[in-house]
């Protein structure tokens, strides 16, 4: 038997027992400066695009990204990430045509600028991928759409008796 993995086999057959979480860490060298990229990866979590686009909005949001930062490349992303060129690229694509971010042919992929009205449109996307991952565990655990959306009814009620 062979004692050597290799890194897709380690995946494949010691992760998917554990929380599956890979993580980027992003040095920005060519601007001599450091700026780092978090992005967090659960093979539970739904689509690994989804996944990438959710946590560079966020970081954009949260001012961790800065307009005019670049970020890794789609290549650098998919082999830090171990995924494939096609699903860095997707989550890139859909960023960059919700205006997040913007390419350059031949430098790379930078944050756009935020604008205010991006700010509660964000918010609400963040709410709706945090309600679609609510709804896939709902799913994976038998849970009709009927009994999901009455659940969701008594969270906004309990929130309002509160309020």
């Amino acid at each position: 038997m062979n004692d050597i993995f290799t890194k897709k086999q380690f995946l494949a057959n010691f992760l998917p027992t554990l929380d599956n979480t890979l993580y980027l860490l992003y040095n920005n060298s060519r601007n001599c400066q450091r700026q780092d990229v978090h992005i967090q990866l659960s093979l539970q979590s739904g689509p690994l695009y989804e996944q990438i686009e959710y946590q560079i909005r966020a970081q954009i949001f949260s001012g961790e990204l800065k307009a005019g930062e670049a970020l890794p490349s789609i290549r650098t992303l998919a082999r830090e990430l171990t995924i494939g060129v096609i699903t860095a690229k997707r989550a890139y694509d859909d960023l960059i045509a919700e205006g997040f971010l913007y390419a350059v042919q031949g430098k790379g992929v930078f944050v756009s600028e935020k604008r205010e009205d991006d700010l509660v449109n964000g918010k609400a996307e963040r709410l709706r991928a945090q309600i679609r991952a609510a709804k896939r565990f709902a799913k994976e655990n038998g849970i009709s759409p009927e009994q999901f959306g009455k659940i969701l009814q008594e969270i906004m009620e309990e929130e309002n008796e509160r309020a």
